[in-house]
């Protein structure tokens, strides 16, 4: 499956997460990309 990763601004973030990636896969039935999963670093925040 063709497939993008894509890094988030802070703007789509919460307030914990020091990173963010979105992962995609072209989907040619519907003729765009689809989210399929979602990666987060947290680095050392404690709750």
């Amino acid at each position: 499956l063709p497939y993008r990763t894509l890094l988030m601004c802070t703007g789509d973030m919460g307030f914990t997460q020091s990173k963010k990636y979105d992962l995609e896969v072209w989907s040619p039935g519907q003729k765009r990309w689809l989210e399929v999963s979602s990666c987060s670093n947290f680095e050392s925040f404690q709750a």
